[in-house]
Parts: C-alpha cells; structure tokens; sequence
C-alpha cells in the first residue's frame, strides 16, 4: 500500500515525494469498550474451567472437531456473551509426531485455530474481537489427542 501511494504522489505531482509520517499513539490501559482487567480476568478463568473439563479437540490428522470440541465451543460462546467487549486469541495445536495427512503440522494448526474463529464468528462474537493462530506440535507427547486442541483466551 505504501508503494503504491508513493507510485501515485509521483505520477499525480512530477518530482514530488511522499513522507512516511503516520504514527499511531500506543495504548496507555484499556481503551473504550474494552473489559477491565478483573472482568479479563474472571472470563479467562471461565474459560479456562470450560476447556480444561472438556478440551476443544479434533480429529486425527483433522480439522474437524470432535464432538466434545463442538460442545465445548458452544460453553465457551455462552461464557463470552456475558463478556460482550471481551477480546480473545485462539490458539491451534497438533499432537507430537509424523503426520499422516496432506498439511504439515503448522498448516494443521492453522486450520484448527481457524475453525474455532469461524464458528465462534457464526455463534455471535464479533470478528474484529477474535486473533486465531496455529502453534504448531503440542508439548506433551503423552496423550496425542489432548495435544490435537485449541485453546482459546483472553488478550
């Protein structure tokens, strides 16, 4: 984008050159609308609860969410609309190990972190309030399936 207003300044104005001013203040505490950091607080541990009783789980080498996973996403949604400001990052995992299926395992990842955004965007929670990022291999090589989750949490 910087590229091409530096290309169009040129071709609108011979000669002339465009200065990269913007600057953009940084956050000082929470901005309007955001939650205070005891309501952060008491949703995470919410959320924490909700997940750590029934992890949001997927298939084997899969996307696809198990149903615990799908159960666990709709508590998760019912937790945050009380918590409507709430901005939340979801995390994708994969368990320790080869693949066996056509994405490396950040791909994998990826995806999985993307589904949880999706259907938490289809159950009511704003898009601009949801961050989703795969991490790639878990950290626990003694339960594979608790390692193919995702995680979602309060930023």
């Amino acid at each position: 984008a910087k590229e091409a207003a530096e290309r169009a300044v040129a071709a609108a104005v011979p000669g002339a050159a465009a200065a990269d001013l913007l600057t953009v203040p940084a956050a000082s505490g929470p901005t309007a609308g955001d939650l205070d950091p005891a309501a952060k607080q008491a949703l995470q541990g919410q959320l924490a609860a909700l997940q750590a009783a029934a992890p949001i789980t997927f298939a084997p080498d899969s996307p696809a969410l198990t149903p615990q996973g799908a159960d666990t996403i709709e508590k998760v949604i019912a937790a945050v609309r009380g918590a409507p400001n709430a901005h939340l990052q979801v995390d994708g995992f994969v368990a320790l190990g080869p693949a066996r299926g056509p994405l490396t395992a950040q791909q994998l990842s990826d995806r999985r972190a993307a589904v949880v955004r999706d259907a938490m965007i289809a159950g009511g929670i704003p898009a601009d309030h949801l961050r989703a990022a795969g991490r790639g291999e878990g950290t626990s090589p003694t339960d594979g399936a608790l390692e193919r989750r995702a995680v979602v949490r309060v930023v």
